[in-house]
């Protein structure tokens, strides 16, 4: 045996026997061991039920509301369906338009219709008158019994009457006018005795009023609210339908003007101006915040209207006293217009704001608003004649100076 080995088993046989592990050392160490750590197969089964079944109830509920939603607008279609269907009556059947024939070119004069002519019979004339001889022997011959030979003589025969001669009655009417020039003024003559002449002027219908304010009028007299709204128009007609608001500084007052613009609408010289909106209502509120009181010199703070009126301006006028100590941010007043379009027959809304910082120094106002604002002093004598005349020159106002220095 060779020295290695015996020193090996030497070795291995001085070695101690490894000890056994206590008992219970495997139940200790399991349950060391943290619960969350395990794995239950039932609770993750049981977990797993729960979210499934959530899952379910979420996606469930989802399709509930977009089928509630579809059946909400389908019955609010059918309702309207409906609706219609009873407005239109059963009688009434829609055919389509048929196309437009071409107009044939024809001149005014041939397109007048042809004068009429009524024949009137001339009453009979009244059978001749019967010789006095002859009336004398049929008498006799009647008395008698007969003529001295014994026979009636026979009655004359009746004159026959002369053919009735006919009065001719012509009614001549005028002939249309096509074209946008016409004449002011439509005649018709009847000729035969019967009406000389009968004269129709043209017929023109425009509001007299509009948001409660005077329309001004052409060669009307310049005083009270008159003057105020002939020097508030504009210079010159909008292109489309405009409010228009400022305020400036007058002496110690403040003022503030709103004005209503509608544009022009082309129509025939003479006639009524058509209406560019319809039920149309004007709000002026201010803010009790920023403002103490405030007076109306001209129109009011709500008014409504049933037709807006193309070309036409008025203007509403206040005078109003501010708080002090103010932000420049703060709200003075709210003009709202509201109106339905006859274009598009939908209802429109033009609001506009004024705060504290809209509010001009005199030297700065817009020409309108010097106009206006000097009217009303004019009228309500906020300065003398002579210092408004003064400032309506220095305005370019030459027309309003003159008016002032006649008073």
């Amino acid at each position: 045996m060779s020295p290695n080995r015996k020193a090996d088993l030497q070795r291995k046989l001085a070695m101690a026997p490894i000890p056994k592990p206590p008992a219970g050392l495997a139940e200790r160490i399991k349950s060391e061991i943290p619960q969350h750590l395990l794995v239950d197969a039932r609770k993750e089964r049981e977990r797993l039920s729960r979210s499934i079944a959530f899952n379910l109830r979420v996606a469930a509920s989802i399709i509930l509301l977009i089928g509630s939603v579809y059946l909400a607008l389908r019955v609010m279609t059918m309702k309207d369906l409906d609706r219609t269907a009873m407005e239109v009556p059963k009688n009434v059947t829609v055919m389509p338009k048929a196309p437009a024939p071409a107009a044939a070119p024809a001149r005014v004069a041939e397109a007048a219709p042809p004068p009429v002519v009524l024949r009137k019979s001339a009453p009979a004339p009244k059978p001749a008158a019967e010789p006095k001889r002859e009336r004398a022997r049929r008498e006799e011959a009647v008395a008698g019994g007969g003529s001295a030979t014994g026979i009636a003589a026979p009655a004359a025969p009746a004159a026959a009457p002369p053919p009735p001669v006919a009065e001719s009655i012509s009614v001549t009417a005028a002939a249309p006018q096509a074209v946008a020039d016409a004449a002011p003024r439509a005649a018709a003559k009847v000729s035969g005795g019967l009406l000389s002449e009968a004269n129709a002027e043209t017929f023109s219908y425009a509001p007299a009023m509009l948001f409660d304010i005077a329309i001004p009028r052409s060669g009307a007299p310049l005083e009270g609210q008159a003057l105020i709204q002939h020097f508030a128009a504009p210079g010159e007609a909008p292109d489309a339908l405009r409010v228009d608001a400022e305020a400036a500084a007058f002496q110690e007052k403040t003022l503030l003007r709103v004005s209503v613009d509608t544009p022009e609408v082309e129509h025939a010289e003479g006639g009524s101006r058509p209406p560019i909106g319809a039920d149309a209502t004007l709000d002026v509120a201010f803010d009790d915040d920023a403002v103490v009181s405030h007076r109306t010199l001209a129109g009011t703070t709500h008014a409504s209207a049933a037709a807006l009126p193309s070309g036409t301006s008025v203007t509403a006028l206040y005078q109003i006293e501010l708080k002090p100590g103010l932000s420049h941010r703060a709200t003075i007043a709210t003009v709202t217009l509201r109106y339905r379009s006859v274009a598009d027959g939908k209802e429109h809304v033009v609001p506009q704001k004024l705060r504290v910082s809209d509010v001009r120094a005199w030297r700065y106002a817009s020409r309108r608003m010097k106009g206006t604002s000097l009217g009303a002093a004019l009228v309500y004598r906020f300065e003398p004649a002579e210092t408004i005349a003064e400032r309506a020159r220095a305005a370019g106002l030459d027309e309003l100076a003159e008016i002032a220095e006649k008073r």
